[in-house]
């Protein structure tokens, strides 16, 4: 028997959705049925999801909320119910609570498709109560690496996920923006990256790419290059791993290089992108430098999130990116 709560043991074959649109109106459409209609639309041009934001959508449906809420359950049967089962699941497997949110929303996000087919009448997961809400707020302060624990870190790390943390570190990308970058985005003579998929227009600008975060690419490209795999094509992706292994590579390889005290959070991706901008505040950069940078819309944002950085001591500062990350 079938249903939320029942075991799942591993995700099946995938299902290709030939004709979607036998599905409107269908209150027998099973979860795995929506979720491939879901990817076919969110592939399309009537979708506004970037690339990058689809591929993690469905990555944490294929891995959280599909394996919880069973696959073959139908999407008219899911309540707020099975959605507080789900979230109290993933929180006994000790998921934090920005991994919980993610989930719910890109369950929210397949249902919205749901509603708009009319698979569903209402989107269950707007029903949720505000306290059923998991919390996205971290709960410490970021962690911020000099240029010699930045180096630790990635001396840590294997040719195939060191060349990602390098990106996030001397780029300032997020881990999405690294993984959505291909050959075609990276301008090594003219030391630019172009970024794509982002979170908001504002983001899609292209970053400076200083010689530490070159060589990483250089020597990456080369090793593709030996391979023979022909990878390095113009529309071909720079970076093919999946998120959830990059966060465990750089977990390990903080636990490895001796950065993560006990009581202390995990070292994480996203703490690479505050660590550039720790760096670039220390050399004297301006908040609308480091924001451009960044690329925040709005040099507030740069301010509320690195304001201790901000107010901090700038007896010698440096104004050039490049002696930013100068080992000192």
């Amino acid at each position: 028997m079938s249903g939320p709560g029942s075991p799942a043991f591993g995700p099946p074959p995938s299902v290709k959705v030939e004709n979607t649109a036998g599905l409107v109106g269908s209150t027998s459409t099973t979860l795995r049925e929506l979720r491939d209609a879901f990817a076919d639309w969110s592939a399309s041009k009537a979708s506004d999801l970037a690339p990058s934001t689809r591929s993690l959508y469905l990555t944490r449906l294929d891995a959280h909320a599909l394996r919880i809420l069973v696959r073959s359950t139908r999407a008219s049967e899911i309540g707020t119910p099975h959605l507080r089962t789900m979230i109290d699941t993933l929180r006994n497997e000790n998921a934090s609570g920005a991994s919980v949110r993610g989930v719910v929303t890109a369950t929210s996000a397949m249902f919205k498709y749901a509603v708009r087919r009319g698979i569903v009448p209402v989107n269950p997961v707007r029903l949720l109560e505000r306290g059923d809400r998991p919390s996205g707020k971290r709960q410490s302060e970021p962690r911020y690496l000099d240029r010699k624990q930045i180096d630790k870190l990635l001396a840590e790390l294997g040719d195939d996920y060191r060349p990602i943390a390098a990106t996030l570190a001397f780029a300032g990308l997020r881990v999405s923006e690294a993984l959505a970058l291909r050959w075609r985005d990276v301008d090594l003579n003219g030391g630019m990256l172009r970024v794509q998929g982002t979170k908001t227009a504002s983001s899609n600008a292209p970053v400076p790419v200083i010689e530490p975060r070159a060589v990483e690419l250089r020597r990456h490209r080369s090793r593709l290059a030996a391979k023979g795999l022909h990878l390095t094509r113009s529309d071909t992706f720079v970076f093919t791993q999946q998120r959830r292994n990059v966060l465990r590579a750089v977990y390990r390889a903080g636990e490895a290089a001796g950065l993560n005290p006990e009581g202390i959070e995990r070292i994480g991706c996203h703490d690479l992108r505050h660590s550039c901008a720790g760096l670039l505040f220390a050399a004297g950069m301006s908040p609308p430098t480091v924001a451009a940078i960044l690329r925040h819309a709005d040099t507030r944002t740069t301010l509320t999130n690195y304001a201790g950085l901000v107010e901090s001591d700038r007896a010698d500062l440096r104004r050039d990116l490049d002696a930013a990350f100068a080992i000192r």
